[in-house]
């Protein structure tokens, strides 16, 4: 299994040699087990490509032959889908717990269907592949309690971000906007009970700033 995975991808973790933070073993039975994912997911593994460009992965479909993204620095980077009629999974090398994460997360979006999806918002699509992420995460036996706990609020912290982008776009508007499930997943974290209100708090201090300023000028 692992040898057909290696003559597909494009990058194969050389990074596993050089990573000190972690056993090599752990590593290697986190990258097996991502591997496993993947193939049992259906995708078309030639459209799965691994690269040691930072931190980020990618799920989708476009009908062009290649795709360029931006890392954390900003600096570009191009990857060429071999196979663009059908979708794609970006991933990095896994390094470490963050890593493994993103390849479940991005595996997640893909089992969800998140590439044809075009009602769901985008905060509900990286909710259901946050929760799918921690789930088999935990479900795998392979990820510990500290570095279990680190993917949880990295988790939470992702999907809030994606909350904020969903408020500002006007897809949510009260709290009771966000489905019970979501919220639940937030306040895992327990500050998150006290963020998330205090953004709709806001976000009223807002609305009223602006009702005053139409009034002054239309009314």
């Amino acid at each position: 299994m692992k040898k057909l995975i290696k003559n597909i991808l494009l990058f194969i973790s050389p990074s596993l040699k050089k990573a000190v933070f972690y056993e090599k073993t752990k590593l290697e039975k986190w990258q097996e087990y991502a591997e496993k994912l993947l193939i049992e997911s259906g995708i078309d593994l030639e459209n799965v490509l691994v690269h040691n460009y930072g931190k980020f992965g990618l799920e989708g479909k476009r009908m062009w032959s290649n795709y360029t993204t931006q890392n954390h620095n900003g600096m570009d980077f191009r990857f060429d889908i071999p196979k663009p009629e059908l979708p794609y999974i970006i991933v990095p090398e896994i390094t470490g717990w963050w890593e493994f994460h993103a390849w479940i997360h991005e595996i997640g979006h893909y089992k969800f269907n998140h590439h044809s999806e075009l009602i769901k918002p985008t905060y509900i699509q990286e909710y259901e592949a946050e929760k799918f992420s921690l789930d088999t995460a935990k479900e795998s036996g392979l990820v510990d309690d500290f570095d279990f706990i680190d993917m949880k609020f990295s988790a939470v912290s992702y999907l809030d971000s994606h909350i904020d982008k969903a408020i500002d776009k006007g897809e949510i508007n009260y709290i009771e906007d966000i489905p019970e499930e979501v919220i639940k997943f937030l306040y895992q974290i327990d500050c998150m009970k006290d963020i998330v209100k205090e953004k709709f708090v806001e976000k009223e201090k807002k609305e009223i700033v602006k009702q005053k300023k139409f009034d002054r000028y239309y009314r």
